[in-house]
């Protein structure tokens, strides 16, 4: 190959084998490289779109992810034993209606009201500064903490009177269990509508009594005047007891007594002093 020149063009000559002679003008040349980057900018393109469909693909699939984990993070405890377990105090329905479908609804509900500013907050967390949300997050967030103690405090083999340390500060503090039995079923026949009653660790490490209404508890930043950490609930929604009682709340408090394992109330007594001190 060699170059020849006239007036007008470059040309390119090739020899080939047969001796003859080929020419190639530079403006085919030209036009042939000009066609090559045509051809690799084309593919550039296809390689950049495809990487843009990759991208938003895996960033969908990253944020639906996301949301599933916070539609998630908050699940339906299993009672530690069957519905009908309670009987006769507490009945088959009403246990199966109360956990299955009110309990889960709170979980459920509680998952939906969740965002970026509140999905790596715990449940407690939630409770303690519960003012800085909206009416979501506090009813469902206390619907699930309330029921999940509920469930846990209830025995159909309870201990069904307290001892140790629980038993001697129950007494210095309400002159007696039955007291203590008093107080909290007045607390819950006197809240009116829905609510539940308490026995709670205050902060200062003294116990006390009070009635809150819908789902609230004394973790809650909302309870000026009795706040501290619940060691004991009872529902006083009719849910929780429509079904065999009717409006004998009185009734279905004094059941209550039967199946509320104190075994568990002092361990949660004891694991909240053991924090206070």
């Amino acid at each position: 190959m060699f170059f020849a020149f006239d007036n007008k063009k470059v040309v390119l000559i090739f020899l080939n084998k047969d001796t003859t002679f080929s020419t190639c003008s530079y403006n085919d040349l030209f036009l042939s490289y000009l066609q090559n980057i045509i051809n690799f900018m084309t593919l550039i393109k296809q390689l950049f779109g495809c990487f843009i469909k990759v991208y938003y693909l895996a960033l969908t699939y990253y944020k639906n992810n996301k949301i599933q984990n916070i539609m998630n993070k908050f699940q339906l405890p299993d009672l530690p034993y069957p519905y009908e377990a309670l009987e006769p105090y507490f009945d088959q329905e009403t246990m199966t209606i109360h956990h299955h479908r009110h309990h889960q609804a709170y979980v459920d509900n509680l998952n939906k009201a969740l965002d970026t500013t509140t999905e790596n907050v715990e449940l407690e967390g939630l409770l303690a500064q519960v003012s800085q949300y909206g009416p979501a997050i506090r009813n469902n967030a206390g619907g699930h903490y309330n029921h999940s103690l509920f469930w846990e405090i209830l025995s159909p083999a309870p201990k069904i009177v307290p001892t140790g340390r629980l038993a001697k500060e129950i007494e210095a503090t309400f002159g007696s269990l039955d007291e203590l039995k008093i107080k909290i079923k007045n607390a819950g026949l006197g809240q009116f509508g829905s609510g539940w009653s308490w026995l709670y660790v205050k902060y200062n490490g003294a116990l006390d009594v009070v009635a809150t209404p819908n789902q609230d508890n004394p973790l809650m930043d909302t309870q000026l005047m009795s706040r501290g950490v619940p060691i004991l609930g009872v529902d006083v929604w009719e849910h929780a007891y429509y079904l065999k009682y009717q409006n004998k709340r009185a009734d279905y408090l004094d059941a209550f007594w039967s199946i509320l394992d104190w075994s568990v109330v002092e361990k949660k007594y004891e694991e909240t002093i053991g924090k206070l001190i």
